[in-house]
């Protein structure tokens, strides 16, 4: 997906916990965050503007995501689950209106 994004010309931002390293040849701005403190990750992506899109493999809660996006600061939102990421075809892939 990143791979994807950045080849179509778009900013990308990783948001993970910071625990894996993870790394690309090109200009991606990362976000160090603990997913299971929802208020304090909308205070570290408060000031990073509107997104077109977040990806999310893990939002296991949509309550979660909801504490943590408002519908002034995304279009779309796309999970997807880890059982569905095995999927090749991404039959499961659900959006997820906020």
């Amino acid at each position: 997906m990143v791979k994807y994004l950045l080849d179509g010309g778009h900013e990308v931002i990783i948001g993970s916990s910071g625990k894996t390293e993870v790394e690309f040849n090109r200009n991606i701005s990362y976000i160090s965050q603990d997913r299971f403190h929802p208020l304090s990750v909308r205070e570290k992506i408060g000031n990073l503007g509107y997104f077109d899109l977040v990806y999310d493999l893990l939002a296991y809660i949509v309550r979660d995501v909801k504490k943590v996006f408002t519908k002034d600061s995304i279009v779309h939102f796309l999970k997807m689950k880890a059982k569905e990421i095995a999927d090749k075809h991404n039959k499961n892939l659900q959006s997820l209106e906020i």
